[in-house]
């Protein structure tokens, strides 16, 4: 039985995008994240009738909020929003376009107010009819900005706005649509938001320091993409296939700095540490600590990763005791097979995996 209700659409600009120029594994992850902070920002008695692939269409049956709860509603989900990518700019370790492009993400909201049917498909419960194909039309409009809120004139003529006009800088457009006609509409940009949001927060601090004294370097020369190469060394599950003695790892999906990670080999289990990453231009450095105890090994390592060609990199390794833990001969004798062995098993398995294919989004 038809009914009327509020139409609101979150949705992600720059998506397309994205997902086409990116890589898809890191590109889903960060949307579904994204995705996911909208839903739980949300407040009331709304109902997520689908989630789309860069949008996620709600509806709330009955009489509309007011425009100050819908404005007070989108700033909520606005702040989430950019609090995750503002989190992921400031802690992650990957440096592909997906992870260092996700800031380029954007959010508008479409507002609507009309009449719904709801639907039965294999036990989902969605909205359809006219009004809903208005709201999903409005998305496509000729506001000239990225992020706003974009209320119908429909909703504003049954919405009660009267305390809302000082919070917003309201513009009146239109545009016409094929089979449906013109639809007028008032939208306002959330461009001031952004001076509300927190500022990002560096999870790293200084680069580690590095003994000059009693630091053991290595390189070796790999045929494979520098930003494959440097994923391999951040992604704790592959590390047993160039880490002699690795028999598993554990510690979160998606690496971070100042997250904990466990190797487990026969002798114990070593904790690792990301500490500190930058990039710049095709070169990328990586610190991070790692606490053995059972060997009594407690290292800095840094693994910079420069390209030398389109598809071709060097790798080199930089490691030095901690501060107050000087290597014994037994882990000085350690540190230098694994130098001699483990950088040749990474160029095996990157040539392998990574034969010189330029990945989809790397450049």
């Amino acid at each position: 039985m038809p009914e009327t209700a509020t139409i609101y659409i979150p949705d992600i600009s720059g998506f397309t995008e994205f997902i086409t120029k990116t890589e898809v594994e890191h590109s889903s992850r960060i949307i579904n994240q994204l995705l996911e902070a909208i839903i739980q920002s949300m407040s009331g008695d709304f109902v997520v009738s689908e989630v789309e692939g860069d949008a996620v269409l709600l509806y709330k049956k009955g009489n509309p909020p007011t425009m100050k709860e819908m404005i007070e509603q989108s700033t909520k989900t606005f702040k989430a929003f950019h609090g995750v990518l503002k989190e992921n700019a400031g802690s992650s370790l990957c440096q592909c376009n997906a992870c260092t492009g996700a800031r380029n993400l954007t959010l508008k909201f479409v507002l609507h107010y009309g009449t719904i049917a709801e639907i039965s498909v294999s036990n989902f419960l969605k909205a359809s009819g006219v009004d809903m194909v208005i709201a999903h039309r409005l998305l496509k409009n000729s506001v000239p900005l990225n992020e706003y809120i974009l209320a119908s004139a429909n909703y504003v003529k049954h919405a009660d706005h009267s305390d809302s006009d000082a919070a917003l800088r309201w513009v009146d457009a239109k545009d016409e649509y094929p089979s449906i006609g013109v639809v007028e509409y008032r939208f306002a940009s959330l461009s001031p938001l952004k001076g509300e949001l927190a500022p990002l927060r560096e999870h790293q601090g200084a680069p580690l320091s590095f003994d000059a004294n009693d630091t053991v370097e290595t390189y070796i020369d790999i045929n494979s993409h520098f930003i494959d190469v440097h994923e391999c060394l951040i992604d704790l599950s592959v590390r047993h296939h160039f880490v002699e003695g690795i028999r598993h790892t554990h510690g979160p999906e998606v690496p971070m700095v100042n997250c904990c990670y466990f190797c487990v080999f026969d002798e114990g289990k070593a904790e690792i540490i990301p500490r500190y990453i930058t990039k710049q231009g095709e070169e990328i450095i990586y610190q991070e600590q790692v606490n053995f105890p059972e060997l009594d090994f407690f290292a800095l390592y840094e693994y910079n990763v420069k390209a030398t060609g389109t598809n071709s990199c060097r790798v080199t390794w930089r490691v030095s005791p901690q501060p107050n833990h000087p290597f014994s001969e037994n882990a000085k004798k350690l540190l230098i097979h694994n130098l001699q062995t483990n950088p040749q098993r990474l160029k095996e398995y990157c040539e392998s995996n990574f034969p010189g294919l330029k990945a989809v989004g790397k450049e």
